[in-house]
């Protein structure tokens, strides 16, 4: 931060109200009411109900900002005094056209740093091919040709929304975002009622989760350092809530007059959360397995029908090509040691459900 730039940094959030943002937006409203950001909500709708609740709860701290995509002008000037531009809007209906007005706008306006609307999968650790992956790496690389600092953060699978029949079938359900869920076919998912999993993969590969709990406070540290502590930052950033960060475990033993050490990494994968279910359920798990290559025979079989925006059917081959082994690297620098904040592993999720997430049910009740 240079002499110049004020004590805390103005943050602007598109999408404020969707899937992610909502998980992401009340722990900058509650980082506004205590003056360490000011804080503008861009949204098309003003008067929702969710809005008015987080200016009620952010105080002065909060404005909220209409903006029409068909007037450029109105984000221009929403994003005018902004320091930080964190994009959380859902990747449905028109968002390239919006990615490129967003990024206009946000040259136009001077903004200094941009989190783009990334929060889910590290598509850097695949070469597999798939157009949401595409479209987010160009949009990455051109925001820095034009001189933002950009910060993309990859949170995983999230916790709450992975443990559930929809896990594992085609669905009704909304299509919202990267983070819908949706996989091939009937008879795959992770079915509590039946006590019957299927997982991608060996279920051994690192498997790196996010709480929707933690999301908002990853989210601001990292909104906080890049404005603070710019040099610090880099352009990718994994986080997660579970993936065995905490299970270093270090074993000695002495003979004679030597002494051996070494060190188990005990990383959280599909088998040790099922683990976490069954002791809580306190009954076993039930567990199938599709291998990569079962799950890329699936995939190709229907992608050619599915929304470019639908991630969901491509998380089996993902989930099994390890790609969700995170590094520690970005939780250390947010939340180093866990100092600042403890985030809410699967165990912890899997005794708040009592081993049975989503019992006879999903995340949309169906």
């Amino acid at each position: 931060m240079s002499a110049s730039e004020p004590a805390v940094p103005t943050v602007a959030i598109i999408g404020p109200t969707g899937f992610i943002g909502s998980f992401i937006t009340p722990a900058f409203v509650k980082a506004a009411n205590a003056n360490e950001i000011t804080l503008r909500l861009l949204t098309r709708d003003v008067r929702k109900p969710t809005i008015s609740s987080y200016l009620a709860d952010g105080g002065e701290g909060v404005k909220a900002c209409g903006i029409d995509y068909d007037q450029p002008s109105t984000l221009e000037g929403a994003l005018r005094g902004v320091h930080v531009l964190v994009n959380v809007m859902g990747a449905e209906g028109d968002f390239e056209a919006r990615k490129a007005l967003i990024l206009d706008a946000a040259c136009k306006a001077r903004v200094k740093v941009y989190f783009p609307s990334e929060w889910g999968t590290n598509h850097n650790r695949t070469k597999r091919h798939h157009p949401i992956f595409e479209s987010k790496a160009r949009h990455h690389h051109e925001a820095e040709r034009r001189g933002l600092k950009v910060v993309a953060v990859y949170t995983g699978l999230i916790i709450e929304f992975c443990f559930c029949k929809w896990f594992g079938k085609l669905t009704n359900a909304p299509l919202t975002s990267s983070h819908t869920l949706l996989i091939l076919s009937s008879h795959r998912g992770i079915d509590s009622a039946a006590n019957t999993w299927l997982i991608p993969g060996t279920g051994d590969e690192p498997n790196a989760m996010t709480s929707q709990a933690d999301l908002g406070n990853y989210a601001l540290r990292a909104v906080l350092m890049s404005f603070h502590e710019p040099e610090k930052v880099p352009a990718h950033l994994e986080i997660y809530s579970d993936k065995g960060y905490d299970s270093l475990m270090t074993f000695h033993r002495a003979a004679k007059c030597l002494r051996y050490s070494f060190t188990i990494q005990l990383f959280s994968t599909w088998n040790s959360y099922a683990d976490s279910m069954a002791r809580a359920a306190g009954k076993p798990v039930q567990r199938k397995y599709v291998s990569l290559e079962e799950a890329v025979r699936e995939y190709d079989a229907v992608k050619d029908g599915i929304p470019p925006h639908m991630l969901g059917p491509f998380l089996p081959v993902l989930c099994a090509e390890n790609v969700f082994d995170h590094s520690e690297a970005g939780v250390e620098l947010l939340n180093p040691s866990h100092e600042i904040f403890r985030p809410k592993t699967v165990d912890d999720y899997a005794q708040e459900v009592e081993g049975k997430p989503w019992f006879n049910s999903t995340p949309w009740g169906s």
